[in-house]
């Protein structure tokens, strides 16, 4: 991160937290507002930070007309844009409801809906759902064909989701994401069964009087999860999925902790859900009782997962290698190396030949593994 690009989140994080120094810190003058536009956008929270002037006038940049009315436009888009989501993914879930599929969506779609003060303020590009098998997430995916959604792929033998995507020049721009299980990695998919989260889950009347969302508990432990894939994937930690961990926080009462701690010690997930929980703290000053860190730092020193390596790509592809079957490791590595050209194509946003998709891979690889080989050859 530049110096730059941490000054920026240094005044976002400041704002969200409403922190006293939190104008004594403005990253830019009124002449970079689209820097800074830019910026709250990309980590997901400029709506939350607008909405945090309105609530709280003593930090609101008082004499930056642009900064604040270059904000108001780009929430309004947001807002406007939310509810084209929502309408079309209510549009998605009628379906599914009409041909008998239980659905729980997942992530921010959901979080939306009740965690929120508003379903603009947790902004989202796709629609994540799981579904209770692999044969229920393929007929959800003929009946995305036939409702507009024709374009779809799998990024492997070993995926455990498929993304469906409407045609080319269709007005919307929704991407739905099926999943069959909890995460589209071994090291994590196998963690919650369908059937435990349904029967915690909690409903989405905004989106759909039969569908529903992680409870609270349940919902903590995914975000965890995931940011652990997005982190080691490249996408970084970025503010809006730490601001869901810190309004779950905010949630969840003395029952629903002790409930958490149960589920990461048997998950043996309590390192990764720790280091969520601190990052949340140190960004956004949640509020997460000492006892509960207590207990998850003591049960992490025995799980095979070291959540501070999260970052190392390499350490959390062996870790996903471990976890599968021995019979199927072969054949993960290989997809690992060259996958599934459909998938590249959407990874890599280019209509691209096959050479040189394969070209942007083998650079990616290098880009991955080439310092790795010179460390190691330096010892």
């Amino acid at each position: 991160m530049s110096t730059t690009e941490a000054a920026d989140r240094l005044w976002m994080t400041q704002t969200l937290r409403a922190d006293e120094n939190a104008r004594a810190t403005m990253p830019c003058e009124p002449t970079d507002v689209s820097r800074l536009v830019a910026a709250s956008r990309r980590e997901g929270v400029l709506g939350l930070i607008f909405a945090r002037w309105a609530s709280d006038p003593a930090i609101a940049p008082e004499h930056d007309a642009p900064l604040r009315s270059a904000f108001a436009s780009c929430v309004r888009q947001e807002a406007a844009r939310s509810l084209v989501m929502q309408a079309e993914a209510s549009r998605l879930l009628d379906i599914f409801h009409g041909a008998g599929l239980r659905v729980l969506v997942l992530k921010g779609m959901a979080l939306a809906q009740w965690l929120y003060p508003a379903a603009y303020l947790r902004p989202s590009g796709d629609l994540d759902l799981l579904l209770n098998s692999r044969s229920d997430a393929e007929l959800a995916r003929d009946l995305l064909a036939d409702a507009g959604y024709p374009d779809h792929y799998v990024s492997g033998r070993h995926a455990y989701e498929v993304t469906c995507r409407p045609g080319r020049g269709a007005l919307r721009h929704l991407e739905v994401d099926l999943h069959w299980r909890i995460q589209n990695a071994p090291l994590f998919a196998d963690t919650l069964d369908f059937e435990t989260l349904w029967a915690a889950s909690v409903p989405l009347i905004g989106l759909h009087p039969s569908v529903r969302g992680l409870g609270p508990v349940h919902a903590i432990t995914h975000a965890a999860m995931n940011r652990v894939v997005n982190i080691y994937n490249g996408l970084g930690d970025r503010l809006h999925w730490l601001y869901d961990v810190h309004l779950l926080a905010g949630r969840l009462d003395s029952k629903d902790w002790h409930n958490l701690v149960e589920l990461a010690i048997d998950t043996r997930l309590c390192g990764v859900v720790r280091s969520a929980l601190e990052a949340a703290i140190r960004d956004l000053n949640s509020s997460v009782p000492e006892v509960v860190l207590t207990e998850l730092q003591r049960h992490a020193k025995s799980e095979s997962l070291d959540a501070t390596r999260m970052g190392d790509w390499k350490y959390m592809q062996l870790r996903n290698l471990m976890a599968l079957p021995w019979q199927q490791r072969a054949s993960w590595v290989l997809e690992r190396i060259l996958p599934d050209m459909s998938y590249l194509r959407h990874f890599d946003k280019t209509d691209s030949s096959v050479i040189g998709l394969v070209g942007m891979q083998a650079a990616r690889l290098a880009r991955r593994m080439v310092p790795w080989l010179l460390a190691r050859r330096s010892r």
